[in-house]
């Protein structure tokens, strides 16, 4: 699905001559609007999906691993990716300026991402969404994110553009939120399948219930939308209707929400500004991305008595890039 967005978007074709060819859609920018929203839409279901699939007893299990693996999983990037840019600018040396320092830990900041929504999409397609490893490199996403955002809000406190303290007491209070009213909202919904079991009432509160979190995660807390999807699935697991409600996000997701999100990240790529000169760079971040990943989740895996296999599994899954409104705003 990336690689058909990129295919028929601009990003390729529009680099290269090929008789005025420059691919099959130019998206206008109110029409790259209305596919964000599509695509947002899309990502908040993978994750709604996936709350409604997680076992708590798992959950619970993978806990402590999982925020282990996601502190290392932020740690590690960003101290390789600070060092790559340092090479960058100068050398060690440059680490004596303040705002040089800053740079290159702006620049190891964004390695600590990681896409939850690319994840949790190839473990559903590979079957391993509801394994150990599957729910552990899920939770550990989640943190993972979060901590970044965290992070990233420090940095820019730092340099007089943010609230560090403002962005801790909003994460604390989602959390606070989403499990407050969501113990209400399972009762609520526990009634309703009692009193109308597998009807479509169920799936159309369980549906308003995952956008009103997604809204709530992003206007009023600075969390990803994808975060309050996922908690609000979350919220209803485990219940008699959970799994017909799951068939129904599944359904409405791969009909046309799902695959526009993957496409929208290859039709908004955009290469125009990318330089020959640039791939040096590019590649040896992908690189200090990739390790930073495996090595630091992969080790801390591996201290929770996951075998080698399922370590490297772990390190891998936590790799995933894509497109992330949180993090690009």
């Amino acid at each position: 699905m990336i690689l058909a967005g990129l295919l028929i978007g601009p990003a390729i074709f529009s680099k290269l001559n090929l008789g005025g060819f420059q691919g099959l859609i130019h998206p206008t920018e109110a029409e790259m609007d209305v596919l964000q929203s599509f695509s947002q839409v899309g990502v908040v279901f993978i994750l709604f999906s996936s709350g409604l699939e997680t076992d708590f007893g798992e959950l619970k299990k993978s806990g402590l691993a999982a925020t282990a693996i996601a502190c290392a999983g932020v740690i590690v990037p960003i101290a390789l990716g600070t060092i790559g840019a340092l090479c960058f600018m100068g050398g060690f040396g440059a680490a004596a300026d303040s705002d040089k320092l800053l740079n290159a830990l702006f620049v190891g900041c964004i390695l600590a991402a990681t896409s939850v929504g690319i994840t949790v999409e190839t473990l559903r397609e590979l079957g391993k969404l509801s394994t150990r490893v599957g729910t552990t490199v899920l939770s550990a996403a989640i943190i993972d994110d979060v901590i970044g955002i965290i992070a990233l809000s420090l940095l820019t406190g730092l340099k007089g553009g943010g609230n560090i303290g403002l962005t801790l007491l909003k994460a604390v209070g989602f959390f606070v939120f989403t499990v407050g009213i969501g113990l209400l909202l399972r009762l609520l919904f526990k009634w309703l399948v009692k009193k109308y079991p597998h009807k479509r009432r169920t799936s159309i509160f369980a549906f308003a219930m995952c956008l009103i979190y997604a809204y709530c995660a992003e206007k009023f807390f600075g969390i990803a939308a994808i975060t309050g999807g996922y908690m609000a699935g979350l919220m209803l697991s485990g219940l008699a209707d959970t799994s017909f409600v799951d068939r129904k996000v599944i359904v409405s997701g791969y009909m046309i929400f799902t695959p526009i999100f993957f496409a929208y990240i290859g039709i908004s790529a955009d290469f125009g500004s990318f330089q020959l000169a640039d791939l040096g760079f590019a590649l040896v971040f992908v690189l200090l991305g990739v390790i930073g990943k495996i090595v630091g989740c992969g080790g801390v895996a591996r201290l929770f008595k996951f075998n080698g296999r399922e370590s490297a599994t772990i390190g891998c899954g936590m790799i995933a890039r894509g497109y992330q409104d949180g993090w690009r705003k």
